[in-house]
């Protein structure tokens, strides 16, 4: 059901008789208007801020022009006001409460001079519930030039967390801003906040709103150690999987396990993978399950879907445009690019018949490709591992024929892709150059890659690896942060792999190694051993007060487990947090971050 915005009738009023659209037509639109000047005498040039709330609290009003004197004097809508001389282009006036206590356009005028201005008085704004219980519409209209964010907290006055701001549409008119990241079952207060394009700051009046209840079975249970030291500001972003039916949402939490928001679409049986924030404020996802349906959607925080192509489109779309391949399904990752594209993971299949591994017999081999959809989510580029890689490679122990595993893929600074495949040990570098590349692979990161390793020892490479995350990138030196899952890890140089009889049992870790593209070196810079073997999932990274964060997704009794630990030689666990078990039920987090807030750039301290 898409969700329901709701907005005063005061408001639509308002647009309809063109006063909002009509700031507008001012030259500087919801800055102060700048007016027509008469020589001959005193003039008024401009006011600030242009915009209250009706109803709203009284204010001090700042004229600016020229030729006031101590005598002048500044009316709105007729109603004179104490007026103060600031000096022979300045007055301030105190505007009561009383006369903003409808919306409509009020001229300012000043004794003895000319032109006048125009105050306009808007109505507050409303706020409603949507789909999702932990989410609130907060709908406002204002004039153009305006920027309208939202700030909440837990009492009138106090308003700790915003959300991202907004530009009123062309013309003016209405916002409908979502406001995300709150407790079940709790009332917060709200309000506007609207920056007017002269500087000038105008807040709504303070709105309440109690959020809802988690429906039950939704949210798995999760538990927060003690925080030693000082533990990163923001909020856990976590992709769940789960051996139960139906599969758990996406979700985000507070460091001490309170759910804040959550994404479920209880028509879809299968995962919710690689959630992204997007910069205007919405989500990018893909969905994805072992029956043949995937679909790669983008939505807003309420849950509604904006855009989607599902696996249908997607392979008329790649016919279409002579790709030479149809995908099965949409797996493990969705990359949003600043240039408006994504980038999507498509498993695709070839059958060989003269294999190195199976002479004279027929193998369905599954690879991994990467389709770019251009801003109409359309194909634009594609990449086809057969064409570039050598097939009769197999590194992991028991993957085959599942060849590569393409699990993640990340944006580098020159403009390329690099790709994480689990089942080769590799992150390879792709020539893609937004959009223009060849698809060549310009280097292969790993064992038996393109790289000299410091210290030179095949067990410090990384081995069924998930989710890097490129901490600095100049397009020569690269630091890489990994989740070593060590799944067939060579021990040694005679190719020993851990778990073998008679071989050291195998270990996951997080990893971080630096990288220079030129002479084509690797050096570990740090790693940390917690203890389990994690022999699948999981992501690494390094966190903006410098610690090293990372997801133990498999290997423990309890289900998973997030960790932040200091970036040191002796590395200190400061915080974790574990997703349990529940009955006959096991949940994992496939992935888990801590990031800022549900809005990108935007950093919370404390979480709501």
């Amino acid at each position: 059901m898409a969700r329901q915005h709701c907005i005063v009738a005061a408001i639509a009023a308002l647009l309809s008789t063109g006063l909002l659209a009509g700031c507008g037509g001012a030259s500087r639109g919801a800055a102060a208007t700048q007016l027509s000047a008469d020589a001959s005498g005193p003039t008024v040039a401009a006011i600030a801020p242009n915009l209250a709330i009706a109803g709203g609290a009284g204010f001090t009003l700042t004229v600016s022009g020229s030729g006031f004197t101590s005598q002048s004097v500044v009316a709105v809508g007729g109603q004179t006001l104490p007026t103060q001389l600031q000096g022979n282009g300045s007055l301030q006036a105190t505007v009561p409460a009383g006369a903003i206590a409808r919306r409509g356009q009020l001229a300012v005028t000043v004794s003895g001079a000319s032109p006048s201005a125009t105050l306009y008085v808007v109505p507050s704004g409303v706020v409603s519930p949507t789909n999702n219980p932990l989410v609130a519409d907060y709908a406002f209209g204002a004039p153009i030039g305006a920027h309208v964010s939202v700030e909440f907290g837990p009492s009138a006055g106090d308003y700790p967390w915003p959300t991202l701001a907004q530009a009123i549409p062309a013309g003016g008119g209405r916002l409908n801003l979502l406001v995300a990241g709150m407790q079940a079952n709790t009332e917060y207060h709200m309000r506007a906040v609207i920056a007017l394009a002269d500087g000038d700051t105008v807040y709504d009046l303070d709105h309440t709103f109690e959020t809802g209840t988690i429906p039950a079975g939704v949210a798995p249970t999760l538990v927060a150690s003690p925080a030693a030291g000082s533990p990163a500001d923001g909020v856990v972003k976590i992709d769940l999987v789960s051996t139960g039916s139906p599969e758990p949402p996406a979700m985000v939490a507070d460091t001490q396990g309170h759910p804040l928001w959550y994404y479920d679409d209880p028509n879809f049986p299968g995962s919710i993978q690689g959630i992204k924030r997007l910069a205007g404020g919405d989500l990018a996802l893909e969905e994805s399950s072992a029956q043949p349906r995937s679909i790669a959607r983008e939505i807003d925080l309420a849950g509604d879907t904006l855009r989607e192509i599902t696996l249908a489109q997607l392979n008329a779309d790649l016919q279409s445009e002579g790709a030479g391949f149809q995908v099965a399904y949409l797996s493990h990752d969705i990359l949003p690019l600043p240039t408006g594209h994504v980038v999507l993971i498509g498993d695709i299949y070839k059958t060989y018949t003269n294999l190195t591994c199976c002479t004279g017999q027929s193998v369905q081999v599954q690879g991994s490709a990467l389709i770019d959809l251009n801003r109409n989510w359309v194909p634009d580029w594609t990449w086809n591992p057969f064409d570039h890689l050598d097939v009769n490679r197999i590194q992991m122990a028991g993957a085959w024929p599942d060849w590569i595993h393409g699990n993640a893929v990340l944006y580098t600074a020159d403009h390329d892709l690099l790709f994480s495949m689990r089942h080769q040990s590799w992150i390879v570098k792709i020539d893609y150059a937004d959009g223009g590349g060849t698809g060549a692979v310009l280097w292969k990161l790993g064992y038996q890659g393109d790289f000299t390793l410091t210290p030179n020892d095949p067990s410090q490479w990384f081995y069924g690896q998930h989710k890097p995350t490129i901490l600095a990138d100049n397009g020569h030196q690269m630091t890489l942060a990994v989740w070593d899952d060590g799944n067939s890890r060579v021990m040694n140089s005679s190719g020993e792999m851990c778990g073998a009889p008679g071989a050291p049992a195998c270990y996951s870790r997080a990893v971080v190694y630096q990288i220079n593209q030129d002479a084509r070196t690797a050096q570990e810079i740090f790693q940390y051993t917690p203890g389990p073997f994690c022999f699948w999932g999981g992501n690494a990274e390094q966190l903006v007060n410098g610690d090293i964060e990372f997801d133990i997704t498999s290997g423990l009794p309890e289900g998973s487990e997030i960790m932040e630990v200091t970036d040191a030689a002796t590395p200190q666990v400061v915080w974790s947090m574990t997703i349990d078990n529940v009955p006959n039920d096991l949940n994992w987090a496939y992935r888990a971050s801590v990031i800022g807030s549900l809005y990108k750039g935007i950093t919370w301290n404390p979480a709501p």
